[in-house]
């Protein structure tokens, strides 16, 4: 459970949250339910507590980095919290695509589970037992919901990018046109930059002519 919430927008005066001047803008992005997100928001970005797992070479913080493992609303309360500003942001959500995804895992380069699978290779099959397929994430959506969590989602990420900060956020044909309207209304139109075309490696058309493939994703860069 988090332990305390952090509120997006700071209030110059008193340093606390302003929780009732969140209004959708003028050119707003309009869908069914497109006001469901607004309590969450209005209550802040959860702040889970934070567990150290490991450090790697330099303990100076002028050089060093940190790495968060966790989801985007709670790694920017986080960030938030810690009074950090990001000048750089790529993001690569879901595409609204309506399928499972998944990875395959192999156990045995898994060290937390090797003691424990020694034993069990003796009575299994090895080829079972060296891979398998585990579900990363269903990538299926209605609408609605999707654009209510990209939309609270942007404004974490806006709360903590710097003033001259950057942003690539990279979609494909699913949900890409609603997303860039909502870009323009949660980072600002006038900060649109450029839509990039990320050409895919094995893009082809169908040799009937009745289809045509899926050749290209989009990456929108804001600064």
């Amino acid at each position: 459970m988090p332990i305390s919430y952090i509120p997006y927008f700071p209030n110059t005066i008193e340093g606390q949250a302003i929780l009732d001047n969140f209004t959708r803008t003028a050119r707003l992005l309009r869908y069914r339910d497109n006001d469901r997100v607004t309590d969450r928001i209005k209550r802040g970005l959860p702040l889970y507590e934070v567990e150290k797992l490991e450090t790697v070479g330099t303990s100076d913080k002028a050089t060093s980095g940190v790495l968060l493992r966790g989801e985007c609303l709670s790694a920017c309360a986080y960030l938030k919290s810690q009074n950090t500003k990001i000048d750089l942001v790529y993001i690569d959500p879901p595409f609204a695509s309506g399928a499972d995804y998944a990875k395959k895992v192999y156990l045995r380069r898994n060290p937390h589970v090797a003691d424990m699978i020694q034993k069990a290779e003796e009575e299994l099959d090895l080829d079972e037992l060296r891979a398998f397929e585990e579900k990363m994430y269903g990538d299926i959506w209605n609408k609605e919901d999707y654009l209510n969590w990209m939309y609270e989602n942007l404004l974490a990420i806006k709360s903590i990018m710097s003033e001259t900060a950057s942003i690539y956020v990279h979609l494909d044909y699913h949900i890409g046109h609603y997303v860039k309207i909502m870009l323009d209304e949660v980072l600002g139109e006038q900060n649109f930059r450029n839509e990039i075309i990320w050409r895919r490696s094995d893009a082809h058309n169908d040799k009937s002519l009745t289809n045509y493939g899926n050749v290209h994703d989009v990456i929108f860069f804001l600064h």
